[in-house]
């Protein structure tokens, strides 16, 4: 933890332009036939989500949150037909997920992968990770994967405060919030923004073409 004081690191000199681990080619291609897309045509945007961490953490009251937390989130993009979830949770927290209403749909991506090689290969496969600060929203940075990181009102120092950016993975998003024990507020933001994200804005603007008849009949 002293590194950054001996060679003088300053915020300027923490980011790194790109991903520095990946995904299994091999793994990836089969969590890619495994969690093929049921949406539309499969375009629909593929989020994974992960809401708790390790429960042993000191803090992890104020860091992790039930997954029926996340309902208004899941259910206004459930809705729109344009969101597919995936569950990238481990551990008895990933439990939560057979609690779910029946107008929500979460697939478990996760919960019986071995190591983070095979969460890894998941990853690899979707748009964007939705994730409480747990090792998921490290991994989803680190490999260079859009991430939106749900953070308390007073959060992990590695995260500083009153930013919406990290130096420590270029592509994350904060979101932090505005007192404490607001997620509800956390979660309207995640909302509005991923109503704009780029490749779900397409989708929602872009009309779909009727194919031939032919062409269903080949897919059948």
């Amino acid at each position: 933890m002293s590194l950054p004081a001996v060679f003088g690191t300053t915020v300027e000199t923490v980011p790194w332009p790109g991903a520095y681990l990946g995904a299994d080619p091999r793994l990836a291609a089969e969590k890619r036939v495994l969690f093929a897309s049921n949406g539309r045509r499969n375009k629909s945007l593929r989020v994974g989500i992960a809401w708790a961490g390790n429960p042993k953490y000191k803090a992890d009251q104020q860091r992790s949150v039930k997954l029926a937390t996340l309902l208004p989130l899941l259910r206004i993009s459930q809705r729109s037909s344009g969101v597919e979830w995936i569950s990238l949770q481990k551990g008895p927290a990933a439990e939560e997920l057979a609690a779910l209403p029946v107008d929500v749909t979460v697939r478990d991506g996760s919960s019986s992968d071995r190591d983070l090689a095979e969460t890894a290969a998941l990853i690899a496969t979707l748009d964007l990770v939705i994730s409480t600060d747990t090792c998921i929203a490290h991994l989803a940075g680190a490999m260079g994967k859009p991430v939106w990181i749900l953070l308390p009102h007073l959060s992990d120092w590695r995260w500083m405060q009153e930013i919406e950016t990290t130096p420590w993975y270029p592509t994350a998003r904060l979101f932090r919030q505005g007192r404490p024990g607001d997620w509800a507020g956390v979660l309207e933001r995640v909302r509005a923004e991923l109503a704009a994200f780029p490749r779900f804005r397409r989708l929602e603007q872009i009309p779909l073409r009727r194919q031939p008849a032919t062409a269903h009949a080949r897919v059948a």
